[in-house]
């Protein structure tokens, strides 16, 4: 139960849980918060980390945008979907990352 005596189905699956993951993400990319506001919007590993973080908690492309520094919304979903549906796990980064834990 939260604060307000209500259940919530989604607890953990959003940004706090973002947070731990983007923050794990990013060591095992040998990457730091630097890395994130100075490279590419859309760079191949912010968007294959955003794809990770996504695959393992409900967090918005508001979210994604604002702390992995990666612009517009709609770039954002149409990368991450894009990279989705390619389901290149070969490259390095993706190696790097492991397999995402689920949502449940």
């Amino acid at each position: 139960m939260l604060g307000n005596d209500r259940p919530d189905s989604i607890y953990g699956f959003g940004e706090e849980r973002a947070e731990l993951i983007l923050e794990k993400g990013l060591t095992r990319l040998g990457k730091d918060e630097r890395d994130l506001a100075s490279d590419r919007k859309l760079a191949d590993w912010k968007v294959i980390l955003a794809c990770w973080i996504k695959l393992q908690c409900g967090v918005s492309n508001q979210w994604l945008s604002e702390n992995l520094h990666m612009g517009s919304i709609y770039s954002i979903s149409k990368a991450v979907v894009a990279e989705t549906k390619q389901g290149n796990r070969r490259l390095k980064e993706w190696r790097k990352l492991g397999t995402p834990k689920s949502k449940a």
